[in-house]
Protein backbone atom coordinates (compact mmCIF):
# COMPACT_ATOMS: atom_id res chain seq x y z
CA UNK A 1 0.00 0.00 0.00
CA UNK A 2 1.24 3.49 -1.22
CA UNK A 3 4.22 2.74 -2.63
CA UNK A 4 7.01 5.57 -3.04
CA UNK A 5 7.94 6.31 -6.24
CA UNK A 6 10.23 8.38 -7.78
CA UNK A 7 9.67 10.80 -10.46
CA UNK A 8 12.14 11.20 -13.22
CA UNK A 9 11.73 15.03 -13.88
CA UNK A 10 14.60 17.36 -15.81
CA UNK A 11 17.88 17.80 -14.48
CA UNK A 12 17.33 21.38 -13.65
CA UNK A 13 14.57 21.12 -11.21
CA UNK A 14 15.28 21.13 -7.38
CA UNK A 15 12.96 18.35 -7.16
CA UNK A 16 14.77 15.73 -9.63
CA UNK A 17 17.97 16.65 -7.49
CA UNK A 18 17.17 16.11 -4.12
CA UNK A 19 15.34 13.44 -4.56
CA UNK A 20 17.77 11.45 -7.05
CA UNK A 21 20.40 12.41 -3.68
CA UNK A 22 17.57 10.54 -1.41
CA UNK A 23 18.06 7.88 -3.54
CA UNK A 24 21.93 7.39 -3.65
CA UNK A 25 21.73 7.92 -0.19
CA UNK A 26 19.31 5.06 0.58
CA UNK A 27 20.94 2.92 -1.63
CA UNK A 28 23.92 2.74 1.01
CA UNK A 29 21.31 0.99 3.78
CA UNK A 30 18.83 -1.21 0.77
CA UNK A 31 19.79 -4.74 0.85
CA UNK A 32 20.05 -4.70 -3.05
CA UNK A 33 20.03 -1.89 -5.45
CA UNK A 34 17.44 -4.33 -7.32
CA UNK A 35 15.15 -3.66 -3.93
CA UNK A 36 15.86 0.08 -4.36
CA UNK A 37 14.78 0.32 -8.16
CA UNK A 38 11.55 -1.43 -7.26
CA UNK A 39 10.98 0.75 -4.42
CA UNK A 40 11.57 3.65 -6.70
CA UNK A 41 10.58 2.46 -10.20
CA UNK A 42 14.10 3.21 -11.47
CA UNK A 43 16.38 1.22 -13.49
CA UNK A 44 19.97 0.47 -12.24
CA UNK A 45 21.49 2.68 -15.30
CA UNK A 46 19.59 5.59 -13.70
CA UNK A 47 21.23 5.03 -10.42
CA UNK A 48 24.46 5.22 -11.48
CA UNK A 49 24.03 8.12 -13.35
CA UNK A 50 22.34 9.78 -10.66
CA UNK A 51 25.32 8.31 -8.17
CA UNK A 52 27.72 9.60 -10.70
CA UNK A 53 26.18 13.38 -10.75
CA UNK A 54 25.17 13.37 -7.25
CA UNK A 55 26.50 10.88 -4.99
CA UNK A 56 28.57 12.65 -1.91
CA UNK A 57 26.45 15.87 -1.77
CA UNK A 58 24.53 17.48 0.60
CA UNK A 59 21.26 18.74 -0.43
CA UNK A 60 22.35 22.54 0.41
CA UNK A 61 25.31 22.10 -1.86
CA UNK A 62 22.94 20.87 -4.67
CA UNK A 63 20.08 23.81 -3.73
CA UNK A 64 23.28 26.13 -4.25
CA UNK A 65 24.11 24.62 -7.57
CA UNK A 66 20.42 24.73 -8.75
CA UNK A 67 20.65 28.75 -7.96
CA UNK A 68 23.56 29.16 -9.59
CA UNK A 69 22.68 27.04 -12.62
CA UNK A 70 19.08 29.47 -12.59
CA UNK A 71 21.34 32.86 -12.21
CA UNK A 72 23.53 31.45 -15.04
CA UNK A 73 20.47 31.19 -17.22
CA UNK A 74 19.22 34.27 -16.47
CA UNK A 75 22.32 36.13 -17.25
CA UNK A 76 22.84 34.71 -20.62
CA UNK A 77 18.90 35.43 -21.06
CA UNK A 78 19.84 38.89 -20.31
CA UNK A 79 23.17 39.10 -22.11
CA UNK A 80 21.29 37.82 -25.37
CA UNK A 81 18.67 40.16 -25.33
CA UNK A 82 21.05 43.35 -24.59
CA UNK A 83 23.39 42.16 -27.36
CA UNK A 84 20.37 42.04 -30.07
CA UNK A 85 19.15 46.02 -28.36
CA UNK A 86 22.97 46.83 -28.96
CA UNK A 87 22.71 46.08 -32.42
CA UNK A 88 19.20 47.28 -33.24
CA UNK A 89 20.95 50.38 -32.48
CA UNK A 90 24.31 50.18 -33.92
CA UNK A 91 21.41 49.79 -36.91
CA UNK A 92 19.81 52.22 -36.68
CA UNK A 93 22.66 54.47 -36.66
CA UNK A 94 23.97 53.07 -39.65
CA UNK A 95 20.76 54.27 -41.89
CA UNK A 96 20.90 57.63 -40.08
CA UNK A 97 24.39 58.36 -41.44
CA UNK A 98 23.51 57.46 -44.71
Amino acid sequence: PGKSKLVILPEESPRAATETATVTEEAESEPTLRDLAEKYDFTEDDFHEWKARYGGSDESLLQQLLELKEENRMLKEMYANLSLEHQMLKERLNKKDR
